[in-house]
C-alpha cells in the first residue's frame, strides 16, 4: 500500500492519512523528509485547506529525472518530498509503463524518458509525455528519447 502525501504550507512533506508533517508513514518510523528548497515548493494559496497539486507524485519524479537522467533516487526523494522507497516504486511503475527505461552504468543508473509515451487517463491519452516535459522541463531534450 502506498500512502500519498501533500506539501504543508513551509514544503514539508504531509501523510495524508495521519496529517503528521515531515513524515511518509507516521506509524512505521519511516524518516522524515527534509524541507523542499523554497523554489520548488509548490505555492498554497489556501494554508488552512488541504494541500494538493496538479500534478502527481509519478509526474513530480519523471520531471526531475529528465532534468538530471543520473540522479540519484534519494535526490528525487528530496526534491519531490516522498521517502526513496517511494521514489523507487514509482520508478519501477514507469519502467514498466515504458516511460522510463534505465542503463546500468558502474554503480550507477542513468534512466531515458520516453517521450512518446501516451498519458495513462482516458481524457489526456491523445497527449504524449514529450508536451509535459516541454511545458515543465524544457531543457531536457539530451536526456530524452522520443520514439514513435
Amino acid at each position: 500500500m502506498m500512502l500519498r502525501t501533500d506539501v504543508d504550507s513551509e514544503g514539508r512533506a504531509v501523510n495524508r492519512a495521519t496529517g503528521q508533517a515531515g513524515t511518509t508513514n507516521g506509524s512505521t518510523g519511516a524518516q522524515p523528509t527534509e524541507a523542499m528548497p523554497a523554489a520548488s515548493r509548490p505555492a498554497n494559496p489556501d494554508p488552512v485547506g488541504p494541500a494538493w497539486t496538479f500534478l502527481t507524485n509519478h509526474a513530480h519524479v519523471l520531471l526531475a529525472i529528465a532534468a538530471d537522467p543520473e540522479t540519484r533516487m534519494r535526490d528525487v526523494a528530496t526534491a519531490v518530498g516522498v521517502t526513496e522507497r517511494a521514489v523507487q516504486m514509482i520508478v519501477a511503475d514507469l519502467e514498466a509503463g515504458g516511460y522510463l527505461a534505465r542503463t546500468r552504468i558502474g554503480r550507477r543508473n542513468q534512466y531515458t524518458v520516453n517521450q512518446a509515451g501516451r498519458f495513462r487517463h482516458p481524457a489526456e491519452s491523445e497527449h504524449r509525455i514529450g508536451a509535459l516535459l516541454a511545458l515543465f522541463a524544457p531543457d531536457t531534450a539530451a536526456a530524452t528519447v522520443d520514439r514513435h
